[in-house]
């Protein structure tokens, strides 16, 4: 598809806290855009997310669902993604950074915020005013929340992390129920909930899942009657959810909320996982082609001249590098979408231009598009089939994609 075959939708440069409204943008974007200033662009489907939350439910069935949005909605564009989640009608939002509430507060996200990952003592009056709900995961973390709702003249909500495998942040199961005993008793803070993290619920065949949900039962039994005080208790990752994992709490804890995170965004946790029918990839990355010459067997292309030219070939050049995200590791290994034909990446990724080979795609023209990642017509490229070229992840690959990308937002058609 050449760039002027197709209207423009609203592009916003990535981390941008303006979002398009869903309805608003075209159902056919091009990379190319003149207030974006790149002819590259991150395509957002948020039917597409929508689409695939409602799966989550589906599996979730009466358990409530806090959907991830941290690391910049997995690359996807925080804000946007939040509010289309929220509309949607998600329980909670899960981000990792006090940044990332605060910035969803002042974008008007009003639903309830779990902070997930880590923050000090001294960020508790920002995290308190900005009504976020923080994870404690420290005994050092008490104190100044408490100060927080003392000076607020309202008590914290909080969700206590359990260690029970990670090695991460969170008290050591053995020691958490005389800590959240002891914060119950606390009228500044109030729990509202009780989660661990899985260490390995993308393995099928792996016993650590299991023993971290005995685990958090453990602390379920140790608080006796003070449990049932606490409304919320959660595990389950997509890699739970997807497998029915810790949904009912494994008999000895009430799942009452699961984590949905890398499923929203229509990739399985793992390579081999399967994925629930119905799910889509909810970001395409395209760009224009730039240039294509005619050259000669025995033509060096790009650093190193690691690759040479078998043949007369058509070489095809496109304004993405590892500046953008495009993975050096595909250098000589990677391929892109042309005419929904595969192109060979051929020599090593720049950091603002990579070659392909489009020798066999005689229709390619500079203008036309090219797909990085996603689906071009009937052709799929997976975040995870990339991921597994550059020995990674799928969230690696969408997470790593540039600011300098510009993100567009749309409804399915």
């Amino acid at each position: 598809m050449k760039k002027h075959d197709s209207p423009a939708a609203d592009v916003t440069p990535a981390g941008s806290p303006a979002g398009t409204p869903p309805g608003v943008a075209s159902t056919n974007v091009s990379a190319s855009d003149a207030r974006s200033g790149r002819h590259t662009v991150l395509e957002v489907d948020l039917g597409a997310l929508v689409g695939n939350f409602r799966i989550a439910q589906s599996l979730a069935g009466r358990t409530g669902v806090l959907a991830v949005v941290k690391a910049n909605a997995y690359g996807h564009g925080l804000i946007p993604v939040a509010r289309t989640l929220e509309r949607a009608g998600a329980a909670y939002l899960g981000v990792a950074t006090v940044a990332e509430g605060v910035a969803l507060r002042e974008a008007g996200v009003r639903c309830p915020i779990l902070l997930l990952g880590g923050y000090l003592g001294d960020e508790a009056v920002t995290i308190a005013a900005a009504r976020l709900t923080p994870a404690i995961f420290s005994a050092e973390l008490i104190e100044p929340l408490r100060a927080a709702s003392r000076s607020l003249g309202r008590p914290i909500p909080v969700h206590v992390k359990v260690d029970t495998g990670m090695g991460r942040i969170g008290f050591a199961a053995k020691n958490a129920a005389d800590i959240i005993g002891e914060l119950l008793h606390f009228r500044e803070l109030l729990v509202e909930g009780v989660f661990t993290h899985f260490a390995e619920a993308d393995l099928a065949d792996s016993a650590s899942a299991a023993h971290q949900v005995e685990l958090l039962g453990g602390v379920y039994a140790a608080l006796g009657d003070h449990a049932a005080r606490i409304p919320l208790w959660h595990a389950a990752n997509s890699a739970a959810l997807m497998r029915g994992l810790a949904m009912d709490g494994g008999g000895v804890f009430p799942a009452t909320l699961c984590r949905p995170g890398i499923m929203l965004y229509g990739h399985p946790p793992a390579s081999g996982f399967a994925v629930p029918k119905g799910l889509e990839p909810v970001a395409t990355w395209k760009a224009n082609i730039l240039q294509i010459k005619d050259l000669p067997a025995g033509t060096p292309i790009s650093y190193g001249g690691t690759f040479v030219t078998s043949r007369t070939s058509r070489i095809a050049t496109l304004p993405v590098g590892y500046a953008d995200g495009y993975r050096r590791d595909l250098s000589n290994c990677g391929e892109v979408l042309i005419h929904e034909r595969r192109a060979p990446v051929v020599g090593r990724v720049c950091m603002d231009m990579i070659m392909v080979d489009v020798s066999d795609i005689p229709p390619a023209r500079p203008g036309d598009e090219a797909v990085l990642m996603g689906r071009q017509g009937e052709a799929l490229l997976g975040a995870t089939e990339i991921a597994d070229r550059c020995g990674t992840i799928a969230y690696d690959i969408l997470c790593g994609v540039s600011d300098r990308v510009p993100r567009s937002y749309r409804e399915t058609a």
